[in-house]
C-alpha cells in the first residue's frame, strides 16, 4: 500500500510540473504581437510606443496633451439665419457674451467699435468678438447670413472673447449662396458643413489677425468640479454652501482656491454666468422675460429686470431688441 501510495504521489507531481511548464511558456500566437513591446518612452507629452514583431519595427506616437484640449473644446450655436435689414437696423455699443459672424450678400453697413470702424461689403465675412460693446447701422438696405455662436472652454470661457477687434476675411458671393441653402437644410451632413464652414472662416480670421486666444488655465479638481456644478445647476438660488457639501473641503479653502486660479471669487463667477446665459436666451431664443428669469431661479421678473438692467445698462426688453442679428 505505501508503494502503491508513492507511486500515485510521483505521478501527480510529473502531471502538474508539465502543466506549470506548458502554462509559464506557452503564449497564444495572437498575443504575441500585442505582448512584444520593447520600450516605451515619454516625449514632449507623447506617449511613443515601440514594439517589434515578425522583424516589422513600428512606432506609434499618442498625443494626449492636445488631444485632451481638442476634447475640452465645444462650439456652441445659438441662432443661424438670413435678414434684409434697412434703416431701423441700429444699435449703440452693445456687447453680447456670443460672437457674432455676419455675411454681407448685398449693399452696405457699419460696424464700428469705440477705436475702429469697418464698412460692412459684399463678398466678405464679420466677425464680433464676444464682449466687444458693437454699434452697428445701415443707411439702405442690407442682405446677411448671421451665426450667434461660441467656442468655449471646459470652464465655459468663450475662447475669442479675449480679441477685442473686429476682424473681416474675403468670402465669396457663390460660397455665401452655397452655405445660405445648407442652412436650409436639416440632416448631419449638411450641419458639419456648417460647423466646418465657421471654424474655416475663423482660423482665416486667426491667421490674418494673430488673435490672442484664451488658452486653458490647469485647475485643480475641486475647481473644476465646481465650475461643472455651478453650470449644472445653474440659479440666482444656488448657494456657495451647497457647492462646499459635497467637495469634503472647507468653504475658506474652496473659495481660496477657486479665486486663485479662475480670477474670480466664485459668487463673481456665478453672478457673471447668470448674466451670460440671460443674454444668450434673450440674444437667441423667443423666450419671454418672465420664462428666462424663472429659468434662472429669479424670484420675479421685476427683481431680474432691476439686476440685468444694473450688470448691463440696458433693460432685458432693449437687449432683446439690439441683439436680434
Amino acid at each position: 500500500m505505501v508503494l502503491f501510495a508513492m507511486l500515485i504521489h510521483l505521478i501527480v507531481l510529473i502531471v502538474l510540473r508539465l502543466y506549470r511548464h506548458q502554462f509559464l511558456y506557452y503564449r497564444p500566437p495572437v498575443a504575441n504581437r500585442y505582448n512584444n513591446y520593447r520600450n516605451v518612452k515619454y516625449a514632449n507629452e507623447c506617449k511613443i510606443y515601440a514594439f517589434q514583431h515578425k522583424g516589422i519595427d513600428m512606432e506609434n506616437q499618442k498625443y494626449d496633451s492636445i488631444m485632451n484640449i481638442v476634447n475640452g473644446i465645444a462650439l456652441r450655436l445659438g441662432c443661424i439665419g438670413y435678414a434684409v435689414v434697412g434703416q431701423t437696423w441700429k444699435t449703440n455699443l452693445l456687447a453680447t457674451p456670443f460672437n457674432r459672424l455676419y455675411l454681407i450678400e448685398s449693399g452696405t453697413g457699419v460696424l464700428s467699435t469705440a477705436h475702429e470702424e469697418l464698412v460692412l461689403e459684399p463678398g466678405k465675412a464679420y466677425l464680433l468678438p464676444a464682449d466687444l460693446p458693437c454699434s452697428y447701422h445701415c443707411n439702405g438696405r442690407l442682405s446677411l447670413l448671421y451665426f450667434h455662436f461660441n467656442l468655449t472652454r471646459p470652464d465655459q470661457f468663450d475662447l475669442i472673447s479675449n480679441y477685442n477687434r473686429l476682424a473681416a476675411v474675403d468670402f465669396p458671393s457663390n460660397q455665401l449662396s452655397q452655405l445660405k441653402d445648407i442652412c436650409k437644410k436639416s440632416n448631419y451632413t449638411d450641419a458639419y458643413e456648417i460647423i466646418c464652414a465657421i471654424n474655416h472662416i475663423v482660423l482665416s480670421m486667426n491667421r490674418i489677425y494673430g488673435m490672442r486666444w484664451n488658452d486653458t488655465p490647469t485647475y485643480s479638481t475641486y475647481v473644476l468640479d465646481t465650475i461643472a456644478e455651478i453650470n449644472r445647476n445653474l440659479s440666482a438660488q444656488l448657494r456657495i454652501d451647497n457647492l462646499v457639501q459635497h467637495r469634503f473641503v472647507s468653504r475658506s479653502y474652496l473659495e481660496r482656491q477657486f479665486h486663485k486660479e479662475v480670477g474670480l471669487t466664485i459668487k463673481q463667477y456665478i453672478n457673471m454666468q447668470l448674466i451670460n446665459t440671460a443674454q444668450w436666451k434673450l440674444g437667441n431664443t423667443d423666450d419671454s422675460i418672465e420664462k428666462i428669469s424663472n429659468d434662472l431661479g429669479f424670484c420675479n421678473q421685476f427683481y431680474f429686470s432691476k439686476y440685468f438692467k444694473k450688470q448691463c445698462r440696458v433693460s432685458p426688453l432693449q437687449y432683446k431688441k439690439g441683439t436680434k442679428l
